[in-house]
This record gives C-alpha cells, sequence and structure tokens, in this order.
C-alpha cells in the first residue's frame, strides 16, 4: 500500500502543478476589466489633452544648465520653442537633435528654444547631453513645476511655439514626421510676423 502511494504522489504533485501552472497562464492572459461605478467611483474618462494654442504662455523662471536665464521675463519679445520632454522617451531623445539642427541653428538668434526636462534633474540632463551635444537651453525640472504649466502629464514630447507677443501659436503632442513639419511651419509663420 504504501508502495503504491509513493509511486502515485509524485505523480499527483506533477498533474497539480500542471494543472495551477495552466490556471495561471489562463489568468495572466486574459483581458480585465475594472467596473469602477461598481465600486462607488465614477466612470474612466479618456485622457483629453490640454490644448494651449490661443492661450497667453504660462509665466515661469528657469537657469539653463549653463547658469544662463531661460523663464518667460528673459526670453519677453522672442519667438519661442518650448519643448517638454524626458531622456527616458525615445520620441523625445529623437526629436531634439532634429529641433537643433532644423529649428534652432536655422532660426537664430529670433527664435529661442528651451527644453524642459520633464520630472527630471541637471545630472540627468547633463549627462544626457554629453550624448546628444545639444546649444539650446536646457531646463531641468525636477518637482515638474514648469512642465506643469504647460500641459502638465500629458503626452511627451509636447513642443509649443510661442510669439514674441507670449501666445502660443502652436502646439504638438508627440513626435512625427508631419507633425515636425507642421511645427516648422509655424516657427517660420512666427518668425515672419513682425510686431
Amino acid at each position: 500500500m504504501t508502495s503504491v502511494r509513493c509511486r502515485i504522489v509524485p505523480y499527483a504533485l506533477l498533474v497539480l502543478v500542471a494543472v495551477a501552472g495552466a490556471v495561471s497562464f489562463v489568468l495572466a492572459n486574459r483581458s480585465m476589466v475594472v467596473e469602477r461605478p461598481s465600486l462607488g467611483g465614477p466612470l474612466p474618462q479618456p485622457r483629453r489633452q490640454v490644448n494651449l494654442v490661443g492661450r497667453t504662455a504660462p509665466a515661469f523662471t528657469a537657469v539653463d544648465l549653463q547658469g544662463r536665464a531661460a523663464g518667460t521675463a528673459a526670453l519677453r519679445g522672442r519667438v519661442v520653442v518650448l519643448s517638454v520632454w524626458a531622456t527616458w522617451c525615445p520620441p523625445c531623445v529623437e526629436e531634439l537633435p532634429r529641433v537643433e539642427r532644423e529649428i534652432w541653428q536655422r532660426f537664430r538668434p529670433d527664435v529661442a528654444v528651451v527644453a524642459v526636462a520633464r520630472k527630471e534633474d541637471a545630472a540627468k540632463v547633463r549627462a544626457f547631453n554629453q550624448r546628444a551635444k545639444l546649444t539650446f537651453a536646457l531646463v531641468e525640472d525636477p518637482r515638474g513645476s514648469i512642465s506643469r504649466r504647460f500641459g502638465g502629464d500629458d503626452s511627451i514630447p509636447r513642443t509649443y511655439v510661442i510669439d514674441r507677443s507670449g501666445v502660443i501659436v502652436h502646439q504638438t503632442i508627440g513626435y512625427g514626421d508631419q507633425s515636425f513639419a507642421d511645427l516648422v511651419a509655424a516657427v517660420d509663420r512666427a518668425v515672419a510676423q513682425r510686431r
């Protein structure tokens, strides 16, 4: 009797492990719906992107990594391209060198470019720029206080064109060839408009 048990127990354990694995696999791969109303909460709402076009650019004070003033007071009267980005964001990392070549190098000194690193400190931004070699203003924003004024925790990269009077005239969320072409065209229009 005990020899039969000794032979059955390993097989039973093997079957039990196989069944537990199959159940775990099924549970891990099924879609799950959380019905918040049943929990007493509101229905989930799709995230709305904040459109700032036509509004006065939010005021902020900042100093770039070189120690130069890069806030709204220092940029007053110039066309500004302001990018909210992060070192861990692949589309941001792809977009910034194009901003350098196709906007900063082409339109300066008529255009100021300020890249605000959302929730990142100066050390991370400096390390990133050791590789990227960007020459426009890079601003740390470790608490997100600047980026919160420009769309909060919306998707990044977010890039704004601010005209000489301080009004946001173009906003791009995300990065792609067409949206970047639209951004360059908006900068061109803003530069062409003299006071």
